[in-house]
């Protein structure tokens, strides 16, 4: 193990907190939608990654990061195109023809309009990757016994960058979208939200906490005694 400057740590170089990672899938059995809460460098998205790189029994996990996305439509085009490239996607056609068969009309639309879907706005050929994704998380088959986790890192910066450049209005709008695509989601698909700026704080601001009063909030606590001294054990 290593002291890694800068990066996120994944393999030999992330210490695993046991009993913080059996807590958050007994968090994810459950079903809940997540919020995880720390201070900045405390390690959220180390976490993140090995539930990544690491999956847990039947989880599949898919990290998206969209700290520099500001449009709610590109939001939900980088969802879909890091879902369709992820193992999780391809194992899900392979085990479900139900969900081969939306996975694959979803893609034909993309074939055939350079885009996930195609609306018609203002006299303007516009992709409508929103309504795709939800599509796409209320059709896939959820009793092949695959739980897939979508977890956005940097979330609450994307909702920053929406306020900035298109007003509060939109900023709202985008929340309440998300809130959507959690709740039609089937129940074997779960999210988990983080990133450095605090969510409750900023939709707080917004006077829109209601759109994220279905995430679980999980809290990454301090080290304990026998964690701290572990952890310094294996870096000297």
């Amino acid at each position: 193990m290593k002291i890694v400057g800068g990066q996120t740590p994944r393999g030999k170089n992330f210490f695993q907190r046991e009993k913080l990672m059996k807590l958050l899938y007994r968090r994810l059995s459950t079903g809940s939608n997540i919020y995880m809460a720390a201070p900045r460098r405390i390690g959220k998205t180390a976490i993140l990654r090995y539930l990544e790189d690491n999956p847990h029994d039947d989880y599949h996990a898919v990290y998206i990061i969209t700290e520099s996305v500001d449009d709610a439509e590109m939001f939900f085009k980088t969802v879909l195109d890091e879902l369709f490239k992820s193992d999780a996607i391809s194992k899900l056609k392979k085990v479900s023809n139900t969900s081969s068969e939306v996975i694959n009309t979803i893609l034909g639309r993309f074939k055939k309009f350079g885009g996930f879907g195609v609306t018609v706005e203002l006299g303007e050929t516009k992709a409508n990757f929103y309504e795709e994704c939800k599509t796409l998380v209320k059709k896939l088959d959820d009793t092949s016994g695959l739980k897939l986790v979508i977890m956005l890192d940097e979330f609450p910066q994307t909702v920053e960058n929406i306020l900035r450049k298109h007003g509060e209005q939109e900023a709202i709008r985008f929340l309440q979208l998300n809130r959507e695509i959690r709740q039609e989601a089937t129940e074997n698909i779960a999210f988990i939200l983080t990133g450095s700026i605090g969510l409750p704080t900023l939709t707080e601001k917004l006077s829109a906490t209601k759109t994220i009063n279905d995430l679980n909030v999980f809290e990454i606590p301090p080290f304990e005694r026998d964690e701290a001294r572990e952890m310094t054990t294996l870096l000297l």
